[in-house]
């Protein structure tokens, strides 16, 4: 039991730590529904690796690409907002993946394993295949991130410096869509998002400073996988749910404790 809590424990934190970045680029961009929608679509991209025998990671990685072309495209010649394209790719995906899932019922398909996750069935072989991939998206994410940052931030600008906007997009869904097909296995396609969205919210009630934040939310995210996986071991409960929880914790702590420092600051 002890080798099964080590493995889920370093494949957590390896996560966690990389999520602090991309969480903070997809908060950046208000695109907190492309996270949903680039996990709803994991669930298609498990059920097509599984059809053709291929490794989900690479049927993940496939799905997400073909939205992340799919939003490019379709913003640039349709008048509608990012949110509602997001809004019909996200459901649409979902949808499409769970009929799919209805002509594997005589497989070993299960179906909450990937909605929810199960980080305590991950093996020395999957956390060295997290762990690698964890290292090359990381050096991937530090060769791109100043026109990363640059067009998240200030595209416009990006534009007039020569930076590929939309090339620099792909890439970055090409390097989240890695991640969340590494990450589905722990938290499942229905809660990963909360991995990179929450951590960034509690690291921006304390700080503004973008190294900063991204180093605070990659430490909130690690916290919430050891208390998440304590807690699942003596209580006996989900391990992935168990990290949301503790990670929604420590926000509504951030918020409160914030305000309440302000408070005593404004007596004084």
């Amino acid at each position: 039991m002890i080798d099964f809590l080590v493995n889920a424990l370093i494949a957590g934190v390896a996560i966690a730590v990389i999520s602090g970045p991309l969480g903070a680029i997809m908060v950046f961009r208000r695109m907190a529904y492309f996270g949903d929608t680039l996990a709803h679509s994991g669930l298609l991209g498990v059920t097509i690796a599984l059809s053709f025998n291929l490794n989900i990671f690479f049927g993940v990685v496939l799905v997400s690409l073909l939205l992340g072309f799919g939003l490019v495209y379709i913003q640039n010649k349709v008048l509608v907002s990012v949110d509602t394209i997001l809004g019909i790719l996200s459901h649409t995906s979902l949808a499409v993946g769970l009929i799919a899932v209805s002509f594997m019922q005589d497989s070993n398909f299960n179906i909450l394993s990937i909605l929810y996750g199960d980080i305590l069935t991950i093996t020395k072989k999957d956390l060295a295949w997290v762990v690698t991939s964890v290292l090359l998206v990381s050096t991937a994410l530090y060769y791109f991130w100043d026109q990363l940052l640059l067009s998240t931030i200030h595209p416009e600008l990006a534009k007039v410096e020569g930076v590929n906007t939309n090339k620099i997009f792909l890439i970055y869904v090409f390097l989240l869509a890695c991640i969340v097909s590494i990450a589905i296995k722990i938290l499942g396609v229905l809660l990963i998002t909360s991995l990179l969205i929450i951590p960034t919210a509690i690291a921006r009630v304390y700080v503004n400073a973008v190294l900063r934040l991204i180093v605070l939310a990659s430490v909130s995210s690690s916290l919430s996988v050891v208390f998440g996986l304590t807690a699942s071991y003596h209580f006996d409960i989900p391990a992935g749910p168990s990290i949301v929880v503790c990670l929604a914790v420590l926000f509504f702590f951030s918020v409160l404790s914030r305000s309440i420092f302000k408070m005593f600051s404004s007596y004084n």
